[in-house]
């Protein structure tokens, strides 16, 4: 008999410290579930009064702190729940233009006052969860990219993330390239790049035989990418490089002018002339000591 007592009396302890509050959560909803920048969304969170006895000074609180959102209010309030009642409180909400993308947790605080318990004033806690999503806006550049006729070269693409969204899994492939042959693989990857940043994918290419300078290759570019939440991209971009003569590229200062043959014959010239000058300077020294005689 004492040791059902004594289980009996456990249980009860175990009841009293598992207990639930008076006030519950019965549900948070959020509509849209998804949004982007600078749009609203709303946030309906149902309470319930599961206690036999009025429960009074009820708020429901929303902390937006380091959070990219704004509300006209974030709170509301009840002078009292009925016993087995409940209310439903509404937010809503406004994400800020600049916000990045992501999955973000609105703290949510509820207070209440119940007159049967000596502590009055009794609070609980829950979370809303939303996601925040924009379209990444990528861009290339091909810079002052250009070609020698008969040269190994370089196509170097800049890649530019413009948008408030980060990218990840950046892969970049140079698609199709006329009159220029790829001699390095035609795929770079990349990996993530931040909002508001930038890399550089390099290719090496040669313009293919029997071009001649003062054309333009077709270049085409394709990234593939991917958003926070794991949404692929693909992203078509064409563009030229200019393919210049050597004459051309060394009157536009591209390149230096090999200037070997005109440095051999300035030596030679001036081998000769230096002979010369000393055969003469000879001849009038031997002339010299014969009018001595």
């Amino acid at each position: 008999m004492k040791i059902i007592i004594t289980i009996f009396a456990i249980f009860i302890g175990i009841l009293n410290l598992t207990s639930v509050s008076a006030l519950t959560v019965k549900s948070v909803s959020v509509s849209p579930d998804t949004t982007e920048p600078g749009k609203s969304f709303n946030i309906e969170i149902r309470i319930e009064n599961n206690e036999n006895i009025d429960l009074s000074d009820v708020s429901v609180n929303l902390n937006l702190q380091n959070l990219p959102f704004s509300s006209d209010s974030f709170w509301v309030s009840y002078d009292e729940i009925l016993e087995d009642k409940s209310k439903t409180a509404s937010f809503e909400l406004d994400v800020f233009e600049s916000a990045k993308s992501g999955e973000y947790q609105i703290p949510i605080q509820i207070s209440y006052e119940n007159p049967d318990d000596p502590e009055k004033i009794k609070t609980i806690s829950a979370s809303a969860n939303i996601k925040v999503s924009s379209e990444p806006d990528v861009d290339i550049d091909l810079g002052d990219n250009y070609l020698i006729e008969g040269q190994e070269g370089k196509i170097n693409v800049n890649i530019i993330n413009k948008g408030i969204a980060d990218i990840k899994f950046l892969e970049v492939k140079l698609d199709s390239v006329s009159k220029v042959n790829l001699i390095s693989s035609s795929r770079v990857y990349i990996g993530d790049l931040d909002s508001n940043d930038f890399d550089t994918a390099e290719f090496s290419v040669t313009p293919k035989s029997g071009v001649i300078g003062s054309t333009n290759s077709n270049v085409n570019i394709i990234l593939v990418y991917r958003d926070v939440f794991n949404k692929e991209y693909t992203k078509e971009f064409s563009g030229i490089v200019k393919i210049y003569s050597k004459e051309e590229a060394i009157s536009l200062g591209l390149i230096a002018k090999n200037n070997t043959f005109t440095y051999i014959v300035v030596v030679i010239v001036v081998v000769i002339i230096y002979i010369i000058y000393r055969r003469i300077k000879k001849r009038r020294k031997m002339k010299k000591v014969e009018q001595s005689y």
